[in-house]
């Protein structure tokens, strides 16, 4: 459940960063974080779920 926790936190600090850096026009950079707070999500998600994935590409396998 820690690494599950960890992950959720990965992605609210992504998602965050996102958030700020498209409030202040740094529209590339916030589909960066953007999207790793979705990847970092759908791993706590997969591992929730007993699936693991060490990679983002991992998640589409």
């Amino acid at each position: 459940m820690d690494e599950i926790k960890q992950l959720l936190k990965r992605s609210n600090e992504k998602y965050l960063l996102g958030k700020l850096a498209y409030e202040n026009q740094y529209y590339a950079d916030s589909i960066s974080e953007f999207y790793y707070s979705m990847v970092f999500a759908a791993m706590a998600l997969l591992t929730l779920k007993g699936v693991k994935t060490k990679t983002h590409g991992g998640l589409i396998s």
